[in-house]
């Protein structure tokens, strides 16, 4: 049975260690057969990362692409930002400059 097979592997995926899909290609199973057995079973994978990181670091490059698109020259601040001139241009129209 299905539920006996995936029982060695409960810890690896809680952990996120193991995917579904790779799970699924060593049972000898769908990756939605799999699935399914998983939520009948209740067993429930950890959340992935969180994306705290990820939105601070974009907010970090908007501003400073924002602060050299108003105070060089556009071909000069994409070189500087490595971003295209048309990203310049957008974020001084934003800007109103």
């Amino acid at each position: 049975m299905l539920r006996d097979l995936i029982k060695p592997y409960i810890p690896e995926i809680v952990s996120r260690e193991v995917t579904n899909r790779a799970l699924a290609r060593v049972l000898g199973v769908s990756e939605h057969h799999l699935c399914r057995t998983l939520k009948a079973m209740g067993i429930v994978r950890n959340p992935a990362p969180s994306r705290a990181n990820h939105t601070a670091l974009l907010a970090a490059r908007k501003s400073l692409r924002t602060e050299l698109a108003n105070s060089k020259t556009v071909a000069e601040a994409a070189r500087i930002a490595g971003c295209s001139e048309r990203t310049i241009y957008r974020l001084r129209t934003k800007n109103g400059t």
